[in-house]
């Protein structure tokens, strides 16, 4: 059997025993990801991520701090107060426009994941309203 069927019945087996939870990452976390794409430049993109007062517009106030910045192209920041970790990947696009993926990694539990997903779905990747060129 190739690996990647042994890994397959593996994690079937543990999933099935209760041993995983789907979702689950092999280290223990739950990780999600979103992907938009917005009518902005990269540049100003991650602004919005890395400014202090731009980001407080739009996210809540949850103790995040960015770790690594790559202008137009990546960041990475520690959320939750360095309980997790919020990756965000840029490809432009056509346009104007800029594909946005963000990776929250490390969340605690499936509530947590449920929380994410909810908060991604009513809030945009990237506020386009503060974008604008």
């Amino acid at each position: 059997m190739s690996g990647w069927y042994t890994q397959s019945v593996t994690l079937g087996y543990r999933q099935e025993r209760g041993l995983r939870q789907v979702g689950q990452s092999s280290t223990g976390g739950r990780p999600v990801s979103v992907s938009r794409t917005v009518s902005a430049p990269p540049e100003r993109t991650t602004e919005a991520y890395t400014d202090l007062a731009a980001r407080g517009r739009w996210l809540p106030a949850a103790g995040s701090a960015v770790r690594a910045h790559r202008p137009g192209r990546s960041l990475s920041a520690d959320g939750e107060g360095g309980t997790s970790r919020v990756s965000v990947h840029l490809a432009a696009g056509a346009g104007g426009r800029v594909r946005v993926g963000v990776g929250h990694a490390r969340l605690p539990d499936a509530d947590a994941v449920a929380v994410y997903k909810e908060f991604r779905r009513e809030r945009p990747t990237a506020p386009e309203g503060l974008l604008k060129h």
